[in-house]
């Protein structure tokens, strides 16, 4: 979310409520739900957009939770890297260095510290 949304001041946060750069595909398109065109890789692509925050970020936890990024869950919530690492490889990020780019906002802001936590509860 901060790195893709900009900590949410993108114009996908700020328009759409799109915080994770979610691209519309085929299937969000042909059930008529609303898009927005933005210059990503290419000029005007399609991106989501949704209704709040909230339904923002359910869609994405949705979506990690779909077959596509399946080999992610083999590892544990707390290993940030492979996660990525995972994530990438299955399409979700473009940019060549999206890994080191998550990773280090997440050492910046100390991030993985919320994983511990959780861990507790």
């Amino acid at each position: 979310m901060a790195l893709e949304s900009r900590w949410g001041k993108s114009s996908l946060a700020q328009a759409g409520f799109n915080y994770f750069g979610i691209k519309a595909n085929k299937d969000w398109l042909e059930s008529g739900l609303p898009y927005s065109l933005h210059d990503d890789d290419r000029p005007n692509e399609k991106f989501c957009n949704f209704a709040s925050p909230e339904t923002s970020m359910e869609y994405h936890s949705r979506l990690l939770l779909s077959e596509r990024y399946k080999r992610c869950r083999k590892y544990s919530s707390k290993d940030f890297h492979n996660w990525l690492v995972s994530i990438k490889a299955a399409g979700y990020a473009t940019a060549r260095d999206y890994v080191q780019r998550c990773e280090r906002i997440i050492m910046k802001h100390k991030l993985y510290l919320y994983d511990a936590a959780a861990e507790r509860l």
